[in-house]
């Protein structure tokens, strides 16, 4: 496993960085970047950087809207090549990040981290698992589930509240299994 220390995180930053060729900024904050290693990663990016109909096609500058500063430089550290680890910190806010610039990198390994973690709540996991579509991270939360009792004491929690019907009739089957 990666330790957190030996992860390098790039300086963001930088104005004078090498690679950047656009700064995204952030909470007015500049973020130097390269604009063909984010489309890479995300078709959001690319969209943004190179579809022709891009307003930010050729502006050296772009703003991102909606996003705190220190979440979205931790997305950065996560795809840049220094790939800093997911946490049970760090998770919610990159899956959401994730999903919104539809990065499959990042969405992946969280979903990996989640469904090696015993930190998070299987609850918590499976409404992840839902609001992202994560099919292996239901999967492997309903093989972890053992008891009735254990399904039953979900009702009660909002992430229950807040899933789908679907994912309610997975946790329905998975009760009729288990009696």
């Amino acid at each position: 496993m990666r330790d957190e220390a030996r992860c390098s995180s790039y300086d963001f930053r930088d104005p004078c960085s090498d690679t950047a060729d656009c700064a995204l900024v952030v909470d007015g904050v500049r973020l130097y970047v390269s604009k063909a290693y984010l489309a890479l990663y995300s078709p959001v990016f690319n969209a943004i950087f190179f579809a022709e109909f891009s307003r930010c096609r050729d502006k050296r500058e772009v703003h991102i809207d909606g996003v705190l500063l220190e979440e979205f430089t931790e997305l950065l550290d996560v795809i840049y090549p220094s790939h800093k680890p997911i946490t049970e910190e760090n998770v919610e806010y990159l899956l959401k990040l994730g999903d919104r610039f539809e990065i499959e990198f990042v969405i992946d390994e969280c979903e990996r981290f989640l469904i090696r973690s015993e930190q998070v709540a299987v609850v918590t996991k499976l409404y992840w698992a839902d609001l992202y579509r994560l099919v292996k991270l239901q999967d492997a939360c309903l093989r972890q589930l053992r008891t009735i009792n254990e399904i039953k004491r979900m009702r009660n929690t909002n992430e229950y509240r807040e899933m789908s019907d679907a994912s309610k009739s997975a946790l329905l089957e998975k009760i009729f299994k288990l009696l």
